[in-house]
């Protein structure tokens, strides 16, 4: 690389990796290494260390290794930076094994291991799932000369939220301030995604009201955070507040925030809010999406208001929102709450048009539908013919919303049959549900000695009959004066004859 008579050196190398380096190409930076060696310039430590930034934020984690490697081929001691880098390369790559092994090489290498060094490293533990190992490095870090600082204990705490160790997280956030690591925005919001995956909606709660307490600046990931654990808790009203309230804080509502409070509705049936809160979101600068729709139309299901699930369903393709499967199976799962089995079929078929395949899911709402309103056959037909058609395996749901439908018209030898014919192709064992169903249909049509080979059945295949088997059959016995069989039947479920 000439220009006129001036020959790149190894300062001007060195600015253009470094540069490389900045701009994240990685690929540029490895061929100017490439080109010094040509030149016969031999990189620097420096230079190395730009490479190697640029495979990190490249996500280049074995080219990082191999950069590493040759600093020490050339007698060029890699130093902090250098495995800093490297770790960081590695969790970003997923490689928690890797990022670990070269902390504990770091002596080796006479480089210091700092707080940069662990926390990165307790980062690439927490990508990979091990909430066990972070906390292992945090501890260690206590006994290097590496004081943990707030980074490596918000490292810690994404590690436990993405475990679902929502105790530990505020386990670490609470023991902060002893170690003199002061928590800060990442700390909290790590520690709030924590509560929302356990479920802890007081704890997401309490912790968003403390951050203006300690001089921290509320974020829209807090609230958002804050909101879905409300959601999942079935706390619509709080959810609907906090996102009221996101324009008093200077905070935008995003699709997390707005799709959380409709889920939050939806959980708890209350579809006229949900439906109002889909509507005002293109106010909010926020344009529904399929998690928006799903979750209204969900609502609207819980609630039994199938029209107006599918009038949102047919508004979905005008607004250039696709449905999916999980769309589709609430509006099917709406229809059988309305008893409009035939509508739920309609859906069922039309799927495919929409480029959108059922699921097993899809499936078990329409058998559904089919049950409760006494269509025996078809749900046997969408079971036995279509499902495998579709490469579906029936499983718990399908069967016994099946064996219900055939329970329901007093179909006893339809329901014996499901249980003979579709045994072998499950992946599953039939339930108490489906065996009580099967009983109940030859109960209808007196069919005592089926029963009774139900319950021969049942024993054989491990589950257990329950108190109202056990009384069923128990009446038949004295109806018909079988003591000996009643006898055995008490001993069976484990009455006492008394």
């Amino acid at each position: 690389m000439r220009v006129g008579a001036v020959t790149p050196d190894k300062v001007s190398y060195t600015s253009a990796v470094s540069a490389c380096s900045r701009a994240s190409e990685w690929q540029l930076a490895l061929c100017l290494l490439h080109l010094m060696y040509e030149a016969r310039l031999i990189p620097d430590r420096i230079i190395l260390n730009a490479a190697l930034s640029a495979s990190s934020k490249g996500k280049q984690w074995q080219l990082a290794l191999r950069l590493l490697g040759k600093m020490r081929e050339l007698s060029e001691a890699p130093n902090e930076r250098s495995c800093n880098t490297a770790i960081s390369a590695c969790a970003a790559g997923g490689h928690w094994q890797l990022a670990s092994m070269l902390l504990k090489q770091m002596p080796v290498m006479r480089a210091f291991a700092d707080a940069v060094s662990f926390s990165s490293a307790i980062s690439a533990a927490a990508q990979g799932n091990r909430w066990d190992m972070a906390l292992i490095l945090l501890e260690a870090t206590f006994w290097s000369r590496a004081a943990p600082d707030v980074v490596c204990c918000s490292a810690a705490i994404a590690a436990c939220e993405k475990s679902g160790k929502w105790q530990l997280s505020l386990g670490i956030l609470g023991a902060m301030p002893s170690i003199r690591a002061r928590p800060n925005e990442v700390s909290y919001n790590a520690a709030i995604s924590s509560c929302e995956k356990g479920n802890c909606w007081k704890n997401a709660l309490h912790l968003l009201g403390e951050m203006p307490q300690v001089s921290l600046q509320l974020e829209d990931i807090s609230c958002n955070a804050a909101i879905s654990a409300c959601e999942k808790a079935g706390r619509w009203q709080l959810a609907f507040n906090l996102l009221s309230n996101m324009p008093q804080l200077r905070f935008t509502a995003s699709y997390n925030s707005c799709n959380a409070a409709v889920s939050a509705c939806a959980r708890s049936s209350e579809w006229e809010l949900a439906l109002c809160t889909l509507h005002e979101m293109p106010q909010k600068r926020v344009s529904p999406d399929t998690v928006s729709y799903s979750a209204a139309i969900s609502a609207n299901e819980k609630a039994g208001q199938w029209q107006l699930a599918l009038g949102i369903l047919g508004r979905m393709p005008e607004r250039k929102v696709m449905p999916n499967e999980i769309t589709y199976s609430a509006a099917i799962s709406a229809c059988e709450k309305g008893g409009q089995w035939a509508v739920a079929l309609g859906i069922l078929r039309c799927m495919p048009d929409m480029k959108t395949t059922p699921n097993e899911i899809s499936y078990n709402a329409a058998i559904s539908a089919c049950e409760k309103s006494g269509r025996w056959q078809v749900a046997l037909w969408l079971l036995r013919d279509e499902m495998p058609g579709c490469r579906l395996i029936p499983d718990e749901i399908s069967l016994d919303a099946a064996m219900s439908a055939c329970g329901r018209s007093s179909c006893w030898q339809a329901a014996l049959n499901l249980l003979k014919d579709t045994l072998p192709l499950m992946r599953f064992l039939p339930t108490l549900i489906s065996f009580q169903t099967a009983m109940l249909a030859c109960e209808a049509s007196r069919r005592w000695q089926d029963m009774f080979g139900l319950l021969r059945d049942m024993q054989a295949l491990g589950v257990a009959p329950d108190n109202a088997v056990c009384g069923t059959l128990l009446v038949e016995c004295e109806q018909r004066g079988i003591v000996g069989r009643e006898a055995s039947l008490l001993f069976e479920c484990g009455f006492s004859a008394g």
